[in-house]
């Protein structure tokens, strides 16, 4: 990841759009989201109803949104 090797101070606001969110799910995005704010990722989640997220893929908790 080219960005992993920039300084922090170096590194820009990068934004990514994910539509139709439950469809990527998975354990790996749940990884995504927990390095996100170190890399300045920032995720823009779009799903229909919360019932399309399943509670067991470890995205209840806090995203740590400003």
């Amino acid at each position: 990841m080219a960005r992993a090797k920039m300084p922090e101070k170096d590194r820009k606001d990068f934004y990514l759009y994910v539509d139709e969110f439950q469809n990527f799910v998975s354990g790996t995005f749940a990884d995504i989201l927990s390095e996100a704010r170190k890399y300045r990722l920032c995720l823009i989640m779009a799903h229909q109803y919360i019932a399309q997220l399943e509670p067991a893929k470890g995205l209840g908790g806090d995203g740590g949104g400003k």
